[in-house]
């Protein structure tokens, strides 16, 4: 989800970056770019001196046309403490407030402090957020102001022989293990499995609906964690022609870039003779040090078994990363110099750095290794540092694709892995302003800042952005671009595109069941906060309309739901571009059993989206 606001070239000399609880919009006909909600237009800090003696300030102004109540969260942890003078404010459009903090940063290192700011609505509910990062640096006591680019983009220790990889960290149990995902996760090879899932398979999810009169507790249905069989059903609308994709295939030569940049095809196995007399079995466990500082699992990551032949490095094997962090290779015994190189990359999404340049970690050389060969487990940080961020984008795209492949039934993957460029320094996504943001395109290109790998549901946003182009042969309806938010109207095709990505991280992360709002960026069940007049043209209310689809919760007019979880979506992407959400109705309508299409209707007009 994108959500981040503008920072102006002052705040960024100041070392301050904002973020606010918006989604993605698009600027020009195949960029979405990031929109302002609430803007920190004015900072001031500080440079140096005590770092337990920190003051500074920022200004927030409210740029929607609706008044804003603001709640500001104070900034702590083991390390450091601050307050801030306000912290609630009522602001109407266009109003502005000087916040003031102060604190301090009791431990040498790089820090970023997050001011989190929540936006309520006038019930109360959460309405959206808000993130001002400031960044110092502490050394015996002493802070400086400092910046993203400063802090962790700095030359970080490499091993220039593979590919120039960072170096791991022994998983010695001194880094304490996150919980595990609450979303089963399937093994890589089921995964993979859904290349082969034919882009009409989306046609056969059934569209039976549950509930109706008299279920104002209704019961809820058998949500089973094994993929669904499939069965065909007649579907009213006409079909969309879709795209047909080459198979893919892992890429087949291992190239470096001179710089220091990326595998980016591929690798290039070592030729293996039918006659080898023995072989190595190797193991291993991996896993990735999150902004959290927990050890996670490395799942969907990629392992490489490499040994020194004749002076240059050969690929033996290679193979994916399981849920629990395992892997297992097997190549032929021989001599050499061996290491294990592991890669965040995989079929749906590829992390990568401005310049092509993939995220690469390698373990310790081996002079030798036996036949049953265990390295051991070993971490990537990704808490600091270059890759800072990195590990929670990923999870996020692997937990969306497990999702989708559990209770959906839908193969998200496009003609080729979507891009993600990551940590967006320099790009503006094409808006003029000279201020890098976050965006994504119909180009298969997602571009994301710093800030947002901190902030749950953006990346998972961004890539439902990237299956709904695949889906919609990368159309997109008109009116579809411009500045917007959680709280305006704007045009229908926006509404509808961002709608849909916004309630994607719902269906990703929330029980069906429930009323979800902790943890993410505003409250789906009850967005009174957002404009209704005219209709069809919030993106909140048209998130809130597909959750009520989905959810077998009942509120309101909704006492409905699609019994398979993945027909909300399916519907969506397999009807082809429509204009707004109301063009959907009939499509949600003439789906449902023929007692249920009177509570569609409902739906759509408690959600504000037909009278």
């Amino acid at each position: 989800m994108g959500f981040f606001n503008r920072v102006s070239p002052k705040v960024m000399l100041l070392g301050l970056a904002v973020a606010s609880a918006v989604c993605l919009g698009a600027a020009t006909e195949s960029q979405a770019h990031q929109p302002q909600q609430v803007m920190t237009e004015e900072s001031q800090s500080d440079r140096q001196g005590d770092a337990k003696n920190i003051r500074g300030s920022f200004v927030l102004e409210n740029v929607t046309k609706s008044p804003q109540t603001l709640r500001l969260l104070i900034p702590r942890s083991d390390s450091y403490s601050f307050k801030v003078s306000q912290q609630k404010l009522n602001l109407q459009p266009g109003e502005k407030v000087e916040v003031e903090y102060g604190g301090g940063i009791f431990q040498d290192g790089k820090w970023q402090v997050n001011f989190e700011v929540e936006l309520l609505g006038e019930e109360g509910q959460l309405a959206g957020r808000h993130t001002v990062d400031v960044y110092y640096r502490v050394e015996g006591g002493k802070f400086e102001l400092s910046n993203y680019e400063k802090l962790f983009l700095a030359a970080d220790e490499r091993d220039p022989q593979l590919g120039d990889s960072f170096k791991v960290l022994k998983d010695d149990g001194s880094i304490r293990p996150a919980p595990e995902s609450h979303i089963k996760r399937p093994s890589m090879e089921e995964l993979m499995s859904l290349e082969k899932l034919d882009r009409e398979a989306i046609f056969q999810i059934p569209t039976e609906s549950q509930g109706g009169e008299g279920s104002d507790d209704p019961r809820k249905p058998d949500i089973r964690l094994e993929r669904p069989e499939l069965q065909v059903r007649p579907e009213p609308q006409i079909r969309p022609e879709l795209r047909t994709r080459p198979e893919w295939r892992l890429p087949g030569q291992l190239n470096f870039v001179q710089s220091g940049a990326e595998l980016t095809k591929s690798f290039a196995k070592e030729p293996i003779l039918l006659a080898q007399a023995s072989t190595t079995q190797a193991s291993g466990r991996f896993s990735w040090k999150g902004l959290d500082n927990l050890s996670h699992r490395a799942f969907g990551w990629r392992v490489r078994a490499w040994q020194k032949r004749n002076g240059s490095w050969k690929i033996m094997d290679e193979d994916w990363i399981q849920a629990d962090g395992r892997w297992q290779l097997s190549f032929p015994r021989r001599s050499g110099e061996v290491k294990f190189q592991y890669i965040a990359y995989n079929r749906f999404f590829k992390p990568q750095k401005s310049n092509g340049d993939t995220y690469r970690w390698v373990g310790p050389s081996r002079s030798s290794i036996s036949a049953n060969h265990n390295e051991g487990s070993w971490i990537a940080d990704t808490s600091t540092g270059a890759a800072r961020g990195l590990g929670e984008i990923y999870d996020e795209g692997m937990d969306l694709w497990s999702k989708l492949y559990w209770t959906g039934g839908i193969n998200p993957l496009r003609d080729k892995a979507i891009d993600v460029i990551f940590p967006n320094t320099s790009y503006d996504c094409g808006d003029g302003s000279g201020v890098p943001w976050s965006c994504a395109s119909t180009s298969g290109k997602i571009w994301m800042i710093p800030s947002h790998a901190g902030r749950n549901g953006v990346m998972q946003h961004e890539l439902a952005h990237q299956i709904n182009y695949e889906y919609w042969n990368n159309q997109r309806p008109p009116g579809a671009g411009g500045s917007h938010n959680l709280t305006d109207c704007f045009t229908p095709g926006l509404a509808l595109l961002e709608g849909f990505a916004n309630f994607m991280v719902f269906w990703t992360q929330a029980d069906r069941g429930t009323a979800p709002s902790s943890g993410f960026d505003f409250a789906i069940e009850n967005p009174s906060f957002a404009c209704d007049d005219p209709l069809n043209r919030n993106e909140s209310w048209v998130a809130s309309a597909f959750w009520d689809l989905h959810d077998t919760r009942a509120d309101g007019q909704d006492n409905l739901w699609f019994t398979h979880q993945g027909a909300v979506p399916g519907m969506y992407l397999r009807s082809g571009m429509k204009n707004s959400m109301a063009d959907f109705h009939s499509t949600y309508r003439n789906a449902a059993n023929s007692n249920h299409r009177t509570i569609i209707d409902r739906i759509f007009r408690q959600n504000k989206i037909i009278n």
